[in-house]
């Protein structure tokens, strides 16, 4: 277990069919750094570190989470 929940959709969560990808909530991250080490593709990043290839996804994840 982990100190925060933050990974959506999670496998109970409606939206996990027609997701592309997994959503860090921002609001639920308190920056332990657990999630860094078990994500399969390397692509958990501190926002200020996101590679130049990766910045694209943090409007959508934003966007996820805005409703």
């Amino acid at each position: 277990m982990y100190p925060t929940d933050c990974i959506h959709p999670k496998a109970e969560e409606t939206q996990l069919e027609a997701a592309t990808q997994l959503y860090g909530q921002p609001d639920g991250c308190i920056d332990c750094g657990g999630c860094v080490p078990v994500c399969t593709s390397d692509a958990m990043h501190p926002i200020d570190d996101l590679p130049e290839d990766e910045k694209q996804f943090a409007p959508k994840n934003a966007e996820f989470f805005a409703n």
